[in-house]
């Protein structure tokens, strides 16, 4: 089983930077069994915004804006090993490991208390999932 898809978004506004994206995904069934490997990408178009202040007395404002803009600009990497098993007719489990590499002023994906991930880093999340019809 193989599955991909491109895009890319083409923004003309500052807050949101273009960018493109896509993913590759290639499994094998085993019976009940499916084992993937899969890789995915979203890289900007362009540097990331920031905004000057016309007037020091505007600096902090400037500074926010600045932060949100850059704070929603999306730049990483992703390589994700994985397994589903199909248990019953109606039930699947999916396991999944993922490893991120996010780029500096690219974390507009990943955000905690004190807003988005600014400088770089690297993330490992592991998912478990249980899916079912009825």
């Amino acid at each position: 089983m193989t599955q991909t898809e491109l895009g890319y978004l083409d923004s003309k506004w500052d807050g949101i930077t273009s960018f493109a994206s896509g993913y590759l995904s290639v499994g094998h069934r085993f019976d009940a069994w499916l084992p993937y490997a899969m890789v995915a990408a979203a890289q900007p178009r362009g540097e990331a915004t920031s905004v000057t202040a016309p007037d020091p007395s505007f600096d902090e404002l400037a500074g926010a804006v600045t932060s949100f803009y850059q704070g929603a600009r999306i730049s990483q990497r992703t390589v994700s090993l994985g397994a589903r098993w199909d248990c019953l007719a109606n039930v699947a489990l999916k396991l999944q490991l993922d490893h991120t590499t996010i780029d500096r002023h690219g974390g507009g994906l990943w955000w905690n208390d004190n807003g988005p991930v600014a400088g770089a880093r690297r993330v490992t999340t592991f998912s478990a999932n249980l899916n079912f019809v009825f």
